[in-house]
């Protein structure tokens, strides 16, 4: 990393936006479950009012795990990071696993880990990265990492 970049954490970012078009569907479909009639059936003879009831609920409920479910993800990312003990990282070498997740790599790392802690020692990491963080990495750069406390291999890397 060059002198003077401020490390950083790299965090999952809710489209909130997007999800509340994603939203907007289950309270068409739960308003329309309160519109149509008490007698109104489904082709196979259920009640349509459930059925939309059901059905836009669901998308609300979905909805509202992703935003949960990323919220959890960043504050245990964050947790790690202020709890876990600083520390260096030299890449001896790096490559992409073939596994993308929006876009972004999956990188797998040989490196020589630092904490002041611990003897130093070599670890074996995979990190999601984006192709812009990505191109600052090569091999033989010393990286900030952060490293768990209990768990000398369990480690982050703060691009």
């Amino acid at each position: 990393m060059t002198e003077g970049k401020e490390a950083r954490i790299s965090l999952w970012q809710v489209r909130w936006k997007f999800m509340l078009l994603f939203m907007l569907p289950g309270f068409a479909l739960i308003i329309a479950s309160f519109l149509v009639s008490p007698e109104a059936r489904t082709d196979d003879g259920h009640p349509l009012d459930t059925f939309l009831l059901v059905m836009g609920s669901f998308f609300i409920v979905v909805d509202l795990g992703v935003v949960g479910f990323l919220s959890m993800r960043n504050r245990a990312k964050l947790d790690f990071a202020r709890n876990a003990l600083s520390g260096t990282a030299e890449v001896l070498e790096m490559s992409e696993t073939g596994t993308t997740i929006n876009d972004m790599p999956v990188v797998r790392f040989t490196l020589r880990v630092n904490d002041g802690y611990r003897p130093v020692r070599q670890v074996v990491h995979k990190q999601l990265f984006s192709y812009l963080d990505l191109r600052d990495i090569h091999v033989g750069d010393t990286l900030d990492v952060r490293v768990h406390k209990s768990k000398p291999d369990k480690l982050l890397i703060l691009t």
